[in-house]
């Protein structure tokens, strides 16, 4: 449990509105030529066509951030190509982009050094581009929280509002405000967090965004902390419910550890051997071994 990172999305920092066009032309063609068919399908559909070296890589890096929840080594091999293609062509917002991907997967496998080496070697390419540099920021605060250095974390937490709200991006301001939040939870200060995590919500403009999802978690946890089981195991309920709406498949495990550490508080076996059960399924589907390490334990 800590912070929460934003979808790097690079048809939102592309310079210039011709380009974003393009990108956005291509995806609505496509997605009302195939239908039904997935996201994932319909962007890998994408690749066999004939398009420009930039489009093939918003797709890459695209399918890197369809799939970093569902499979990761997937996600990682289509951040890596993205990568390659962008330092083909000298574009260093696509680089960026593919760095932060890669920084995302290390990171959510437990590989918290090597994630910085990424989110770092990105923060040079973003000096000049306020935009990229709140999200790499963001994910410098990211990873100092995984690794401990609280201070260091908050610095890059505020640093990434400061210039989020430079660009008036309330989504990603959204987002800040969440992992401000997160600072302060467990702390003697955890109705501030509660108070970031609402002022988060103030901010979403669509309900059902996922972050919702993640505000509803952390206040279980600011539940939890005050020992209010089970209105934390209602608000843990909400996340893995949305959560499940996109098959993310390494939230819905850490909301079923969750859950059943809160059922083991409250002495209920059958329960917590339930969502158990649950982690360890998630957790094999998507071979992390922190996530199988954390369940062998409970």
């Amino acid at each position: 449990m800590g912070p929460v990172a934003f979808t790097c999305n690079t048809s939102n920092i592309i310079m210039g509105k011709s380009a974003a066009l393009i990108i956005l032309c291509i995806l609505i063609t496509s997605f009302v030529s195939y239908g039904q068919t997935s996201k994932t399908d319909s962007l890998l559909r994408l690749l066999q066509d004939e398009i420009v070296d930039t489009a093939r890589i918003d797709i890459l890096n695209e399918l890197g951030n369809e799939l970093i929840l569902k499979s990761q080594r997937e996600a990682q091999d289509y951040y890596n190509e993205a990568r390659q293609k962008s330092i083909d062509v000298n574009d260093t917002v696509r680089i960026v982009t593919s760095l932060i991907g890669l920084c995302d997967v290390y990171s959510m496998n437990g590989e918290y050094k090597k994630a910085l080496e990424y989110i770092t070697e990105a923060m040079n390419y973003a000096y000049n581009n306020n935009d990229l540099l709140a999200t790499c920021h963001s994910r410098l605060a990211i990873e100092y929280y995984n690794l401990g250095k609280d201070e260091e974390s908050i610095k890059h937490d505020r640093l990434a509002l400061h210039y989020d709200l430079l660009v008036k991006d309330s989504f990603k301001i959204a987002y800040d405000l969440h992992n401000i939040g997160t600072y302060f939870l467990g702390t003697e200060h955890n109705d501030s967090a509660t108070c970031y995590y609402k002022k988060s919500n103030e901010y979403i403009k669509n309900i059902d965004d996922e972050l919702t999802a993640y505000n509803n978690s952390r206040i279980g946890f600011a539940h939890s902390h005050a020992k209010e089981y089970d209105t934390a195991i209602n608000y843990h309920l909400l996340a893995l419910k949305r959560f499940e709406k996109d098959s993310s498949l390494y939230e819905m495990a850490m909301e079923e550890t969750y859950l059943a550490n809160l059922q083991s508080l409250k002495n209920n076996s059958s329960k917590t051997l339930e969502h158990i059960n649950n982690a360890k399924k998630y957790s094999y589907d998507l071979n992390n071994h922190v996530l199988i390490k954390t369940v062998h334990h409970l």
